[in-house]
């Protein structure tokens, strides 16, 4: 988060909810350093790079609290280069093989100084490494490519400066209309890995 020149980054940990329509990530204003909370607030915009396993060191050292908010940092402390990708957004992690150039969509008073940020993506940037040839399982949809989790080699924050590597991945259907009105998926269907 920040503007193109100052080329701060900081981790965001912890975001609360993702909707696909629109494409929207929703997490605490206290996830962010105020300064940093006070530049998304002001420019409206941000970059979201993906955290993969080329950067544990650098996301060890964006995890550090100080004073019970994560510190900002510069690029160049995280041994991270920064890339700028679309112009009017900060930049990304040149490592990252998914970055996500999105706005500020709404805030919602939460009480008691607490917020909630609705970021809304604009566009996802996906380098070439992170996708994989179409399934069969997606039928007579034109598609060239697919973006494959495994091919992104994720990590994941486990709290107080632990990350793992995503080891298993899961399919949850649609979920279906039960009697009661409400809505329901329970199944979790293992993914079969990438070859290779």
């Amino acid at each position: 988060v920040g503007d193109s020149g100052n080329n701060k980054i900081s981790l965001l940990e912890g975001y609360n909810m993702c909707n696909h329509d629109p494409p929207t990530i929703m997490f605490g204003a206290t996830a962010l350093a105020k300064e940093m909370l006070e530049q998304l607030l002001k420019t409206k915009t941000c970059t979201l790079s993906t955290g993969t396993t080329h950067q544990p060191l650098a996301a060890y050292k964006s995890a550090t609290r100080k004073g019970g908010t994560t510190p900002i940092m510069t690029f160049e402390s995280l041994g991270l280069t920064p890339v700028t990708s679309k112009e009017g957004y900060p930049p990304a992690v040149s490592t990252s093989p998914i970055h996500m150039q999105s706005r500020l969509m709404d805030t919602a008073d939460l009480g008691s100084g607490e917020m909630l940020l609705m970021v809304e993506v604009e566009y996802i940037i996906a380098d070439e490494s992170a996708m994989a040839a179409p399934t069969a399982s997606m039928g007579s949809r034109q598609v060239l490519a697919k973006i494959d989790c495994e091919l992104i080699d994720p990590i994941v924050s486990m709290g107080s400066g632990r990350f793992a590597k995503v080891s298993d991945l899961y399919s949850m259907p649609r979920p279906t209309k039960q009697e009661d009105g409400s809505w329901c998926s329970t199944e979790l269907i293992p993914l079969p890995p990438t070859a290779g």
